[in-house]
Formats: structure tokens, sequence, C-alpha cells
């Protein structure tokens, strides 16, 4: 592998950068300074410093990513901005603990693992495994999925049914069953409501049941908010 990729790939600057900074000689590779870029090293065996820091090489990287609204799931878009864009380079420390160079461009390969919508949050991980990709995302393997969604509306009776079968889309694609589960079918404030309506029912009043009269034991109405001592 080159020198100038070696370190482009670990983010330690542009090719440009990484050049000039040969130039000024702050490059050593087995402890020698070199002033070339496009010499061969091998990152198992070769001991690169840049900067004053040793750049150790990772061949892959891996990045869990809890996605969040308005990004979409690509390497790039002319529209919107991607999951890649939140993933940044940092700059390796020397042996002082400060930063050794400037961090130059994240790596170039590295790409989300299946898709989320743009307005979808969750897990979603960023990787340069092609290998551990494929075998995540191949029908083959079947590696599951789960969802959570809010709805509005009512859903229809048999909804478990139709997730089971498979459902198609409004543009017409078909999609696999999945399992489908309720954690709650009702509104909120829809069972709330029949509560209180359960609650005024059972005592003939306003109030919920066992709800304290808002009076004192003289028949005073108390003001909200207020004791009478």
């Amino acid at each position: 592998m080159r020198l100038d990729k070696f370190l482009t790939d670990m983010g330690a600057g542009t090719r440009s950068q990484i050049k000039d900074m040969a130039k000024k000689g702050r490059i050593q590779v087995n402890g020698e300074t070199v002033k070339k870029t496009d010499i061969k090293v091998d990152p198992a065996a070769d001991t690169v410093v840049c900067g004053g820091a040793r750049v150790a090489y990772a061949a892959m990287e891996y990045y869990m990513l809890n996605k969040p609204q308005g990004l979409v799931s690509a390497t790039e878009d002319n529209l919107h901005r991607t999951v890649i864009d939140l993933i940044k380079s940092k700059p390796p420390k020397g042996e002082s603990g400060e930063k050794a160079h400037v961090a130059g461009p994240r790596r170039k390969d590295l790409f989300p693992v299946g898709r989320l919508d743009i307005d979808t949050e969750g897990l979603l991980l960023i990787t340069n495994d092609g290998e551990l990709a494929h075998h995540l995302l191949s029908p083959r393997h079947h590696v599951d999925k789960v969802y959570f969604a809010q709805v509005s509306g009512a859903l229809p009776e048999n909804v478990r049914e139709q997730f089971a079968r498979g459902i198609t889309l409004s543009d017409g694609t078909p999609t696999m069953g999945a399992v489908l589960t309720l954690l709650d079918h009702e509104p909120r404030r829809n069972r709330e409501d029949r509560e209180q309506e359960t609650g005024n029912r059972r005592t003939g009043t306003g109030r919920r049941q066992n709800q304290p009269d808002p009076s004192d034991h003289k028949g005073r109405k108390i003001p909200s908010g207020k004791a009478d001592v």
C-alpha cells in the first residue's frame, strides 16, 4: 500500500497535506524520515509516525450510529445531509497527549448498512466491511430487524394477518411477511376520557371516584391551591 493512501485512509490529511508534511520531515517510517509519499508500506509490519503520533492502520471500521431525523441513509446526496456526514475523522495524539496534526477527511469507503428513511430515527451501522453488510442484508441469512412506529387513526381488525402475509406499498411494491405487535392500540386521550366517564357513572358526579369534595367540614368551599388550617 502506498504511504499516502495509508495516511489518508486513517484521516491524517488529504494527499496534498500528506505530501506537504513529508516535505517538512514530519513523517517517519520505521524510524526513518521519508520525503516521498508514494513509497510502499506494509500496514501489518511497518511503523508509521505522522506529526509525532504513531498511526495504526485499521482495514475495517465500524460505527454504531443513532440516526437522527432529517438525514438520508446514503453516502452522498445533492439535496440532504447524509449519515456519512456525521462521521468525523479524529487526529491522533502525540506522546504529550496533544493533537499531532490537523484531521483530514474521513475515509471514503464507508457506507450505511441498510437504510432508514429520512424521518426515521434509530440504530444504523456504518462500516466499510462489505462481507458483513452482505451477511446482515441478504435474505438468505434472515437477520431480523425491529421497528417501532406510532400511527394515527384506526388499524383494521386483521392488521396482524395482513402483515404476516406481506403488504403492498402505495407504489405497488410487495413486501415480505412480518410479525406485528400492537403495544397500545388505544390512544391515551381516549383511554383517559373513558376512565373519566366510567368514574362519573359510578359516583353520579363530574369527579372521579374517591376524589375528595373541595369543601371543609363546615361546608365552606376551599379555593384551589389553598388549605384551611
